[in-house]
């Protein structure tokens, strides 16, 4: 099993994202450029940038982190722009 991803959010203010990768500058890249979520290119056009929670995770374990923060963050003030979770 490799252990090759990393959870990260993008928090700006009363905003967060909640995300997985194995290549975070590539995929923070990709949230500027292209990315289909408005929420998402709202706090990174703004200036936040994403900072890594956990890395060296296998894809099942990124998943279960990454499931527990979205879930957490619902539960407060936050908007939480993930579309799943």
């Amino acid at each position: 099993m490799q252990k090759n991803h990393s959870v990260y959010t993008i928090d700006w203010d009363e905003d967060i994202y909640v995300g997985i990768t194995q290549n975070t500058s590539q995929r923070f890249a990709q949230h500027l450029s292209n990315s289909h979520n408005s929420g998402v290119r709202k706090i990174v056009s703004a200036g936040a940038v994403p900072i890594v929670i956990a890395s060296n995770l296998s894809h099942e374990e990124a998943l279960a982190i990454e499931s527990e923060l979205i879930r957490t963050m619902r539960s407060t003030s936050k908007t939480v722009h993930n579309i799943v979770g």
